[in-house]
């Protein structure tokens, strides 16, 4: 072993030895210090075998700039804890290089993202919960508006409730009703209808009434009448709100429908007599017994009544109508008719309603 042997570093070499004209020993002496050093290098730096050594004896300061390049490193061999922080920036790094493989899950923040740098495409399917869009935006500023919804895409099992003022449509008076499966507007007019004051529905009565009648002022007579013949009788119109009878002097026409008719037609000692409801007037110019009266006898200054009592249908608004009366004698001249009580009040001889069914 030499006397250099493991002692000797660079730093213990004399750079001024051996001078100019040195003795053979002196020049000995010089080389075997030059071998001890370049030992004790190669063998900080490598196992006996040749490989480098794993124990860092190279120091950072033996390496020249550039001298470890990617050919020098083993695949994984530079792990975090060798780099300087803030040593890696992004020029250092190649396009791609970082993987989804290489980023640890919950690394990269909303902060981390430039605007807009995810798109549609960027996203699976069923990625974003959509109850968690924008919660605390204003309506005015929801990402979802009716122009952005699917035709369609709303369904019953979407729908929790919808308020009245909701719906839209119909007229006023409409009702919901389900008709075959299927919720059909129906409006409450004709014989339904609503009070909106009251919140109450009320259904009418199905009769449209009108009364009419012959007076005449007080102490006047019914008048006369002429014996085997049917004599018109004055009439007019009392009380007929539904405008269902319109009068043209004693005859009127009624609006179309079925009627129920009643009249009484007074007379006074005319012996044997009997009025009816006639048709005097029609599409076909054919003149027809309507409602036949009942059969009385008025003698020696009595009054008695004819009773008109049934029903017809009426199917064309032109038809015009009449009560008749037929008498078999005439005692007293102007009150065949009737004979006034002079009180004051009305004289009222004929007199009657009709009643139109399902008005």
């Amino acid at each position: 072993m030499s006397e250099y042997d493991e002692t000797m570093s660079a730093n213990d070499l004399d750079v001024a030895t051996p001078l100019d004209g040195a003795s053979v020993a002196e020049v000995y002496k010089s080389i075997r210090q030059i071998k001890s050093v370049l030992k004790n290098v190669i063998l900080r730096a490598h196992l006996p075998s040749g490989a480098a050594r794993a124990d860092g004896s190279i120091s950072a300061a033996s390496l020249a700039d550039g001298a470890v390049n990617s050919a020098i490193l083993a695949d994984l061999s530079v792990l975090l804890r060798h780099m300087a922080v803030d040593s890696v920036g992004a020029e250092q790094m190649l396009d791609n290089s970082i993987e989804t493989a290489h980023i640890i899950d919950g690394a990269v923040e909303t902060d981390k993202l430039a605007a807009n740098s995810v798109t549609s495409s960027k996203l699976d399917r069923d990625s974003v919960d959509t109850n968690a869009l924008r919660k605390s935006d204003t309506d005015a500023v929801r990402p979802v508006t009716s122009d952005t919804i699917r035709n369609d895409s709303v369904t019953d099992e979407k729908i929790t409730d919808v308020g009245l003022q909701k719906l839209t449509g119909g007229a006023d008076g409409d009702m919901l009703f389900k008709v075959g499966g299927v919720w059909t507007a129906v409006n409450s007019g004709g014989d339904l209808t609503y009070d909106p004051v009251t919140g109450l529905f009320s259904v009418a009565s199905g009769l449209d009434l009108a009364t009419f009648g012959d007076q005449k002022t007080s102490a006047t007579n019914g008048g006369d009448g002429t014996v085997a013949t049917w004599n018109q009788r004055d009439l007019g119109a009392l009380v007929d709100t539904s405008n269902i009878q319109t009068f043209i002097g004693n005859a009127f026409t009624l609006l179309e429908g079925e009627y129920f008719f009643y009249a009484e037609v007074p007379a006074c000692d005319v012996g044997l007599h009997r009025a009816k409801l006639m048709k005097t007037a029609s599409s076909d110019s054919a003149e027809t017994t309507v409602v036949l009266g009942t059969s009385i006898n008025s003698i020696s200054r009595d009054t008695s009544t004819s009773i008109l009592c049934g029903g017809f249908e009426v199917t064309d608004v032109n038809d015009t109508y009449e009560i008749q009366h037929y008498l078999t004698s005439s005692v007293v001249a102007g009150r065949d008719f009737g004979e006034a009580v002079g009180d004051g009040e009305l004289e009222v001889y004929t007199r009657g309603w009709l009643a139109r069914l399902g008005g």
